[in-house]
């Protein structure tokens, strides 16, 4: 499974791990604040809110962390978050 996870820096990093137990955490994400981390419906993509333009957009990433894309190019001031695939 993949998560949002608060590093010692103090950036909050996506993180993936066995969905059975937890076990083998590794980071996807190493730059900026990443939050809200979603699998695509076939698990290959994991769509997520970042900051790494300096603001907050949606991002997308293979589930192996490359590949990274900007799907956004605006944030709306009210809030969004990627809350599933449609």
């Amino acid at each position: 499974y993949a998560y949002a996870s608060k590093q010692v820096d103090g950036s909050y990093q996506i993180m993936l791990a066995n969905a059975f137990d937890g076990s083998a955490p590794r980071k996807l994400t190493n730059t900026a604040h990443n939050f809200t981390p979603t699998f695509s419906p076939d698990g290959n993509w994991i769509a997520f809110m970042s900051n790494r333009g300096g603001r907050m957009d949606v991002w997308v990433m293979d589930k192996n962390g490359g590949n990274v894309q900007l799907l956004t190019n605006k944030f709306d001031k009210q809030g969004f978050l990627p809350g599933g695939w449609r």
